[in-house]
């Protein structure tokens, strides 16, 4: 009797590592930043970087490296990440945006810029909710648009930063 047992891919915990098919002006993610949708956009990137095991890069746990051969891969990743970020954010907005060297110093920017204003936003919606009405609409129309209100109220909340030394144990952006 033999077991098999499935062996890990050794490069899948190397931060460093890139596909062939990445590309740092891929979209990764389908949700464009816009003036008014950060935190659906911020949460939908972090995903999306999570599936990319590179969400280290913005939350500041990957860190440059001091030499290489480290250094050289470091760049590399954080470079493609950096262009990933930057194709995610509409155009108008994007050419707004100062070039930066390192991907986390680009998230705390945008995060800074575009997280301001929560409270405003959320009142807004919540004001929506309020005088949402079915107006000739279907069940499914009308649940659904108001689903949507429910959900950017959940997803709008007020960006919490990580202050965590080393490892992160908060799950604050």
């Amino acid at each position: 009797m033999s077991a098999i047992a499935a062996v890990p891919n050794s490069t899948a915990a190397n931060p460093y590592q890139l596909n062939t098919s990445d590309n740092p002006g891929s979209l990764i993610s389908s949700i464009i930043l816009k003036e008014d949708n950060y935190p659906e956009w911020a949460i939908e990137l972090r995903n999306s970087l999570q599936a990319k095991q590179k969400l280290s890069f913005i939350d500041g746990t990957t860190t440059k490296p001091a030499a290489d051969p480290e250094l050289s891969m470091w760049l590399a990743a954080n470079s493609m990440i950096i262009g990933w970020i930057r194709t995610s954010i509409d155009r108008k907005i994007r050419s707004t945006v100062s070039f930066v060297s390192e991907a986390s110093t680009l998230w705390k920017s945008l995060q800074a810029r575009f997280s301001v204003g929560n409270g405003v936003f959320k009142q807004v919606l919540k004001d929506e909710i309020a005088v949402c009405k079915q107006n000739g609409q279907s069940v499914l129309e009308y649940y659904g648009r108001l689903t949507k209100l429910w959900e950017e109220l959940q997803n709008y909340r007020t960006a919490q930063v990580c202050r965590c030394e080393g490892f992160c144990y908060c799950q604050r952006t």
